[in-house]
């Protein structure tokens, strides 16, 4: 008996260590992307290798786009909205990012939520966006209780399920 006592909190004494870790690792990287996302800024990686800092000002140097888009928030009918952003295609080849050579891009929000899109949506027109604005106004950030600063919104899903709020860092994927 005392010695699967033993061996039992030896394990949970780990299993303590290795959560205090992540916590700490986690603590850290959440509070980089609260502060890119209090700055308006999304940190670009490609594959795991950090490439660049999108500003708002690398956004706006693009003719903003306004784009329609079904919203369908939780209890609620789907409704139209007007956004206005970039197509995340074009942001992306103005940091010389071969779009040919993209398997995926990976949209994380400040919260840690992920999304993947997949080459054939990223590249199909007027489909993924990074939304600044909805409805003329400027997206509010978490914070704020809006989903800003940035918004992915991908213009051909009917029910906003691959969307991504409060975005903060995008990784390119290539084709191996």
């Amino acid at each position: 008996m005392k010695k699967n006592n033993l061996i039992l909190f030896a394990v949970i004494a780990l299993l303590v260590i290795v959560i205090a870790v992540f916590l700490k690792l986690n603590k850290e990287d959440l509070s980089h992307r609260v502060n890119l996302s209090e700055e308006a800024e999304i940190d670009l990686f490609l594959e795991e290798s950090y490439l660049a800092t999108i500003t708002y000002g690398d956004i706006i140097a693009f003719e903003p786009q306004e784009f329609i888009a079904l919203l369908k928030e939780d209890g609620k009918e789907a409704s139209e909205q007007t956004y206005t952003g970039v197509l995340l295609k074009d942001l992306l080849s103005s940091f010389n990012i071969d779009l040919n050579k993209v398997e995926s891009v990976v949209v994380k929000a400040v919260d840690g939520y992920t999304v993947v899109v997949e080459n054939q949506k990223l590249i199909e027109d007027d489909n993924v966006y990074l939304a600044y604005k909805r409805n003329g106004e400027f997206l509010k950030t978490r914070e704020e209780g809006g989903v800003g600063p940035y918004q992915m919104v991908i213009s051909n899903d009917p029910f906003s399920q691959f969307w991504c709020k409060h975005v903060v860092n995008i990784e390119v994927r290539e084709k191996k």
